[in-house]
């Protein structure tokens, strides 16, 4: 990266040229081949930044931005997903981690979280919806909802004592379209929650 903050590559004949990618929030993991921003300095943080901010790069630097369980933390979600989509390239990607709503636990388990995520959130930023608040547009190109646990506690709720297998078929069943997981997100989330979900999503500049 150079000074003006612009993520160089060298560029050699016969050879692709590999995406640009910015991990934000990226801790001590970060994507390997990305430029890491986070909040703290740390062996794995290329740029020190805050999120709540404008971010310190010139538009359209990225083709991909990963955001691995991140926006639970931020005081405004539109301001984060604006400055992604400033910064990323006509049809860069954005990939959200998170807790899904549902899981009462893992959202509320961190003193720093400030809310649980949905896939149906990100429909306020598709073409078309209208809303005021925010001037970015994305498309929605893939979400999955998780289902259970790699580890079972004893004080797991009983869904999580359930065998494997149904677990796998829940989330087969609820992922196998997104009318299918808005259900689930509406009504069978209240009684299996969801650990959590990860979106994809497409910046539309026109």
């Amino acid at each position: 990266m150079n000074a003006n903050g612009d993520n160089d590559q060298e560029v050699k004949v016969g050879q692709p040229i590999r995406p640009r990618v910015l991990d934000v929030g990226c801790g001590s993991r970060k994507t390997s081949g990305a430029v890491g921003m986070d909040i703290l300095p740390g062996p794995a943080t290329d740029v020190v930044a805050d999120l709540s901010v404008r971010w310190p790069f010139p538009d359209n630097s990225f083709d991909m931005i990963i955001a691995r369980h991140v926006l639970e933390h931020v005081p405004d979600v539109v301001h984060v997903l604006d400055e992604a989509w400033r910064v990323l390239t006509p049809h860069g990607r954005v990939v959200v981690y998170g807790p899904h709503f549902s899981s009462a636990h893992l959202v509320w388990s961190d003193p720093t979280h400030r809310r649980g995520l949905s896939i149906g959130m990100f429909h306020h930023f598709l073409p078309g919806t209208g809303h005021p608040y925010s001037k970015s547009r994305f498309l929605i190109r893939s979400a999955h909802l998780s289902v259970g646990s790699a580890s079972q506690a004893s004080t797991d709720g009983w869904w999580r004592k359930l065998p494997r297998p149904l677990f796998r078929l829940y989330e087969y069943r609820v992922n196998r379209s997104p009318l299918s997981q808005n259900r689930a997100e509406r009504m069978w989330s209240r009684w299996l929650p969801f650990d959590e979900v990860v979106v994809e999503l497409e910046a539309v500049k026109s």
